[in-house]
């Protein structure tokens, strides 16, 4: 899954992934993807970090939350953004993301970066 607020970084990411045989949904914010979590079963979540109604840090503690209270196998995030700062970065660990990916998203990093994420996977 793929949760940008920005439909050309959607787009961008979406096109990414499917050029590595990858399969996704979209979601526009964070409170989006907490109720798609709930309805499908997702392999991966990529998570701007800067979304309206739900950021991807307030997105990443509720899914972690609701897996834990359902017994559910971690799905692993990816927190994407633009902001690079070390103070930003930790504040998408401290929440939970298994991964950081920096804006502009380059398709080896992006691979690598899911290489890893899902090798973590439960």
């Amino acid at each position: 899954m793929i949760a940008d607020d920005n439909a050309v970084n959607q787009l961008l990411m979406k096109m990414l992934l499917e050029s590595m045989n990858l399969r996704c949904s979209t979601a526009s914010d964070g409170s989006e993807v907490i109720k798609m979590i709930k309805d499908d079963k997702f392999d991966l979540i990529i998570l701007d970090q800067n979304m309206p109604i739900m950021s991807g840090t307030e997105a990443a503690k509720k899914i972690i939350e609701y897996e834990k209270e359902n017994s559910l196998n971690h799905i692993p995030i990816i927190a994407v953004t633009g902001d690079v700062m070390q103070d930003s970065i930790d504040l998408v660990f401290s929440a939970g993301m298994d991964e950081f990916l920096a804006k502009p998203v380059e398709k080896d990093t992006l691979h690598s970066v899911l290489a890893k994420a899902l090798s973590k996977k439960n």
